[in-house]
């Protein structure tokens, strides 16, 4: 019982110091329309900060990132956009990816799907994530590979 007690404590630490960057980063959202601005503006507000283990292991952000856009969005690409904030408020130095897969129409046009994830030395984070990016064709990353 005690133990249950500490575990679900200790959850909502997380999600209780992982909240107020998940809403910043879905206020930068709609201030910036190039997703290349917003994540150099999550760079530089990250680089302002001591790296700090809010999180614990960097494996359970993604699950914190979902808990935060349960209130406010739940798109791919706004658990990653929180996701990263967070691995690099940690001192990590994540990957955010974004791809495409086809998917078969039935009336012969070729209609697009599109993924986004978080990638920490190159391995995507997120159990939905490691089964579901080998489909996908990445299109976008940042940091680039020719800049990192």
């Amino acid at each position: 019982m005690v133990l249950r007690l500490r575990a679900r404590l200790a959850k909502f630490r997380m999600f209780a110091a992982a909240l107020p960057v998940s809403l910043g980063v879905r206020r930068q959202q709609r201030s910036h329309r190039d997703l290349a601005a917003l994540l150099a503006s999550i760079d530089a507000k990250a680089s302002g900060h001591p790296p700090r283990r809010y999180w614990g292991d960097p494996a359970s952000v993604p699950i914190v990132a979902g808990w935060c856009f349960r209130f406010t969005d739940r798109s791919c690409v706004g658990r990653s956009l929180t996701a990263y904030a967070l691995l690099r408020r940690q001192g990590e130095a994540p990957s955010f990816v974004s791809g495409v897969v086809a998917l078969d129409g039935s009336d012969r046009e070729t209609r697009l799907d599109g993924h986004a994830w978080v990638e920490l030395e190159g391995s995507p984070l997120g159990t939905a994530d490691l089964v579901r990016v080998p489909r996908y064709r990445e299109i976008y990353r940042h940091p680039s590979p020719i800049s990192s």
